[in-house]
């Protein structure tokens, strides 16, 4: 039905504003786009047949109907068939509140698991990761598959009839944030060339798209996530060694690399000194660059299927609220020609 292929293939729900969490960058639709995204598709507001359509799978939630529905969202649509749930959440905003309750993370689980998927903010895996504690990181493992956010959206500034006519945002226009992998060349091409050719863009979206085909950027993406899962691996790998890998089988042979020398140290493939990058403030921190999990050791592989499944990806977004114009600040008193009603 006609209807049918009008509803958005893919929509990205915001749990929180990334307006909030982005500070740094100046374009100012963010938060519009994510806005967008709370409404109910187009053709709800078309005809009782077409609304019936969208009924079919979605549904209008409210907070005073639904406690896992964001306070400061008046309304928001939902489909399981369809959505993602995306949180921007990261280490350094646990004293900031853009939400009804000190803890995201309840949101982010309860639509994780009704949804198609969920989305987290690369900042918080690569702290979970990194960090000494491991309150984040048991949290994170609750997770099946999930979309990493890196670095901050790329916002293409155009107007809504570009938007319309390029087809990069949905049939209609609806789906305002576009997860796209950084494998898929011919994707950020079609955005790439969306930039060139549609409204003044601000410098930060041309120098990402300049920095896609350098091959650093490529090497860095080729590679992250067989690097994100070896940091994996190395958390479940430190927590068996507070129990000395009792009941693991030839526990040396779990990671490969140069065994070299630390500190005029000899090498033990049982020390965490042996494998960690010297000279960072980042204590126990696995070198990626020399040593990788053995894929063929039982321990890793039984590791490996357990671990959630990370999917690296570049959020794009559009504007329309022409950023690239200074802001002017609000005339006070009436505006010339002003006409009131009954006056003289």
């Amino acid at each position: 039905m006609v209807w049918k292929e009008c509803l958005p293939k893919r929509r990205v729900f915001d749990t929180m504003l990334p307006c909030f969490v982005y500070e740094n960058s100046t374009c100012r639709g963010n938060g519009w786009a994510s806005r967008e995204g709370w409404r109910a598709p187009i053709i709800t507001r078309v005809c009782h047949e077409s609304r019936a359509i969208a009924f079919e799978t979605g549904r209008v939630l409210f907070p005073e109907d639904d406690p896992n529905v964001p306070a400061y969202i008046e309304s928001m649509w939902s489909d399981s068939t369809t959505d993602i749930v995306a949180q921007y959440w990261r280490p350094g905003l646990e004293s900031v509140v853009y939400w009804a309750i000190d803890d995201p993370d309840p949101y982010l689980f309860h639509y994780a698991s009704r949804y198609q998927g969920a989305m987290i903010a690369e900042e918080r895996l690569q702290a979970a990761l990194q960090s000494t504690n491991t309150s984040d990181w048991t949290i994170l493992a609750r997770l099946k598959d999930c979309y990493v956010c890196l670095a901050n959206p790329v916002m293409i500034h155009l107007t809504r009839r570009e938007m319309l006519a390029s087809q990069l945002f949905g049939r209609l226009g609806e789906e305002y944030t576009q997860l796209i992998d950084p494998a898929d060349q011919q994707t950020l091409k079609k955005f790439h060339q969306l930039a060139r050719t549609s409204s003044q863009q601000l410098p930060e979206t041309m120098k990402f798209f300049d920095q896609l085909c350098t091959p650093s950027f490529q090497s860095q993406m080729h590679t992250w996530s067989h690097d994100t899962m070896s940091h994996w691996i190395w958390k479940e790998w430190l927590k068996e060694k507070q129990t000395n890998f009792s009941g693991i089988a030839r526990p040396d042979l779990i990671w490969m690399g140069p065994p070299t020398p630390t500190n005029g140290r000899p090498f033990d493939p049982l020390s965490p000194h042996s494998f960690t990058q010297q000279g960072l403030f980042v204590p126990n921190l696995l070198d990626a660059s020399r040593f990788s999990y053995n894929g063929n050791h039982p321990w890793v592989r039984e590791k490996l299927a357990a671990a959630p499944r990370f999917y690296p990806r570049i959020m794009i977004r559009p504007c329309i609220q022409q950023c690239w114009r200074p802001r002017t600040p609000p005339r006070r008193g009436r505006p010339r020609g002003h006409y009131r009603a009954g006056g003289r």
